[in-house]
């Protein structure tokens, strides 16, 4: 028993080492297909061996997650390499299948390995030769007794016809077996990097030659747990600048574009008429002034001051006193009835005349300050012949010219400002509670794709929208040099959380294959294939979200790696 055990230890042995030598020297043969990633080409002679296969059995057999299976098989489906088909016994189960030109492809790549096994197979005797077929046709028949390969027909297109010449005439079964080997090749180096080191041994890794290679460790950091959100710039204020009065427009010194300040002339309307009115106006107060003898400097005015009242007080007065002498007088009987009776009348026509003298003095009071309050509305009508910048501003449009007639109300420029603007998000419901305002937001936008602009949360909307149940948040974002403009779209990153813990590799240590990301590892003196989740990239170096511990070593440059690579 432990002699037979040894001979199944170095008939393994022998067998690694064999696939090992097969993968080294047919991996630089095929720079026709250095389009293909890894990845496709294991999916490529999965299905040439296997037949259409479900997308959980094609991650399953290439190694890799779904999501990342989905993606290579979608950029495969693209590239018109494999298709999509409905089963016929299921049509709610989906399967992929090789295209006719997937199928060239793996016959040419098919041919390549082949051509490598070839110029081996050429160096051995015709009875060595002999012997290695019969040797590996009987292993064959031991794996199917069983069960442990397929025992069906052999897909088309597996080997060439030159293979097969190869080979001998060593009939179907020994055909199988070697593309049962080319796909063992295949999967061969998606095998877990521990496993494949303790079994080929340490001869077996002595042998290969040693890489230079740059080392780096990976970095622990903090980062910016962030939410991703999509929103558009708006203007902090947006103005239709209309005229407040009425004329011929004289000049319009601002063109689209142009930069204002406040209280910058936009529109100049002919102010002729405006000044006229306003010079009639002050005749009116002149003279109603004169008429009231207003001090000029003060304007103050006391109605029992006024000649007219003052003559009409005299006169009551005097009559006042005749009357109470006469009354005092007829209590005496020194006079008869009907001269008290005439001092009582003088003494009424008097009374009255004052009271209307006086009220028509207030009158005339009334009547100036009327005539003041018309000077002021003709003088702002001549004010507003004169259209200016309401704030500091961008002119978005101008839309009257010279020569043309304004009337009140109508729109003769729009401004819009510019520094700051508005971002303006929508957040879902289930995040709202990580909002708050002051918070970060950082985002890009089409016409600066490389370049990262920022701004602060400063308005949170008080409600959600009943129909998005999305809440309306803005920030407010800088904007001194002009080069935003109201409208642009945002690609957003809200941060949240400015200290979670993070690994960061440089960005050349990754390296992406469709969808996949990948790093080299570097564990007992070799460099391992390692898929790992990415998340933001800053400065030269990206986020390791899952695939990495914080104590590994990575090959700096990706390109320059190969799985099971040994370094230095």
């Amino acid at each position: 028993m432990k002699s037979e055990s040894s001979q199944v230890k170095v008939l393994n042995y022998l067998f690694l080492r064999v696939i090992s030598q097969i993968i080294l020297r047919s991996g630089d043969c095929s720079e026709e297909f250095d389009d293909l990633t890894g990845a496709q080409k294991k999916i490529l002679l999965l299905l040439s061996l296997e037949g259409p296969q479900k997308m959980s059995e094609v991650a399953k057999q290439v190694a890799v997650t779904m999501p990342a299976a989905t993606g290579v098989v979608e950029n495969m489906v693209k590239a018109g390499l494999v298709a999509r088909e409905t089963d016929s016994s299921d049509r709610r189960i989906i399967r992929i299948d090789l295209t006719p030109k997937g199928r060239e492809v793996v016959n040419k790549l098919n041919e390549i390995h082949e051509q490598r096994l070839a110029e081996v197979l050429d160096r051995l005797p015709d009875d060595k030769r002999a012997e290695l077929v019969t040797a590996f046709n009987r292993v064959h028949e031991l794996l199917l007794e069983a069960g442990d390969m397929d025992a069906g027909p052999k897909p088309a297109g597996i080997l060439s016809r030159g293979a097969e010449s190869l080979i001998r005439d060593a009939g179907p079964k020994c055909i199988a077996f070697f593309a049962a080997l080319l796909i063992s090749i295949t999967s061969f180096t998606a095998c877990n990097r521990d496993n494949h080191q303790a079994t080929l041994g340490p001869k077996a890794a002595a042998e290969t030659p040693r890489v230079k290679l740059a080392v780096v460790p990976v970095e622990q950091t903090t980062h910016s747990e962030v939410i991703r959100l999509t929103g558009s710039l708006a203007a902090d204020e947006d103005s239709e600048v209309a005229s407040k009065g009425k004329g011929v427009v004289l000049s319009a010194p601002v063109e689209r574009g142009d930069i204002v300040r406040k209280g910058d002339i936009l529109v100049k309307i002919d102010p002729t008429d405006a000044e006229n009115n306003l010079h009639e106006g002050k005749a009116v107060v002149e003279e109603l002034a004169a008429r009231l003898a207003l001090d000029p400097k003060s304007g103050s005015y006391n109605v029992e001051e006024q000649p007219e009242v003052k003559s009409a007080k005299s006169i009551l007065d005097w009559s006042k006193t005749n009357y109470d002498r006469d009354q005092a007088l007829v209590s005496k009987g020194t006079i008869s009835t009907s001269e008290i009776d005439t001092s009582r009348k003088t003494y009424e026509e008097s009374l009255q005349k004052y009271n209307l003298t006086r009220h028509l003095a207030a009158q005339l009071y009334r009547q100036h300050q009327t005539a003041l309050a018309k000077v002021a509305t003709l003088q702002q009508a001549v004010a507003d012949t004169t259209i200016t910048a309401p704030f500091d501003g961008r002119v978005s449009s101008r839309m009257v010219s010279p020569g043309e007639h304004v009337n009140p109300g109508e729109k003769v420029a729009v401004l819009v400002k510019t520094d700051p603007l508005r971002l303006v998000l929508t957040i879902p419901e289930h995040q709202v509670g990580l909002i708050k305002e002051g918070q970060r937001v950082e985002f890009t936008v089409r016409a600066f794709p490389n370049q990262e602009f920022s701004g602060v949360v400063n308005h949170v909307g008080p409600s959600l929208d009943r129909d998005s149940r999305a809440l309306t948040i803005e920030a407010k974002v800088g904007n001194a040099d002009g080069r935003l403009h109201p409208g642009f779209f945002a690609t957003v990153k809200l941060v949240v959380n400015d200290t979670m813990p993070a690994l960061t590799v440089p960005v050349s240590a990754v390296r992406r294959e469709g969808e996949v990301a990948k790093v080299f590892v570097v564990h007992d003196g070799a460099a391992w294939e390692s898929i790992v989740s990415l998340g933001e990239e800053s400065g030269g170096r990206i986020e390791i979200l899952k695939g990495l511990k914080p104590t590994d070593k990575v090959v700096a440059d990706a390109a320059t790696a190969a799985d099971g690579m040994k370094v230095e």
